[in-house]
């Protein structure tokens, strides 16, 4: 019965700052600001010469549900253009090139910790049956008879 009053008393917690922080990136809508931090919301940018906090450009103002709204046709528009021009650059197959060294990273270094506990194995396998003989030859022998 505790957990679960303990369980009540953060999940309100957090739902109370969940809706403050919401009530504060809704109440930055065009107010003043110098930068884009100052807007606190990913959705919302300083205009850089009315130097007021608006929506950024794939999302627009809603007065009715009083926050930015994603324009998914207008994100769609901008993937499918970033899509179609491609790397201008040509490095995908570099990029491809510099990562294939790094696929055998990791199996040398399995295979490295392996043969390193292998020989610290061997060692003390050896170390053991040295001990082992020793004793043996330091043990008085008794002849039966």
């Amino acid at each position: 019965m505790l957990t679960r009053i303990i369980w009540f008393v953060v999940l309100y917690s957090c739902l109370h700052i969940i809706s403050t922080e919401n009530i504060k990136s809704v109440s930055r809508y065009q107010t003043a600001c110098s930068n884009d931090d100052e807007c606190h919301d990913f959705r919302l940018i300083c205009h850089k010469i009315e130097k007021i906090c608006i929506c950024t450009s794939f999302y627009t103002w809603n007065n009715v549900t009083t926050e930015c709204m994603l324009k998914s046709d207008d994100l769609k528009k901008w993937l499918i253009d970033q899509s179609v021009r491609g790397d201008k650059k040509g490095d995908e197959n570099n990029v491809n090139k510099s990562n294939f060294p790094q696929a055998y990273a990791g199996i040398i270094a399995v295979v490295s910790l392996c043969i390193i506990s292998m020989v610290l194995c061997f060692l003390a396998f050896c170390e053991f049956k040295k001990k082992e003989e020793n004793d043996e030859s330091k043990m008085p022998t008794t002849s039966r008879t």
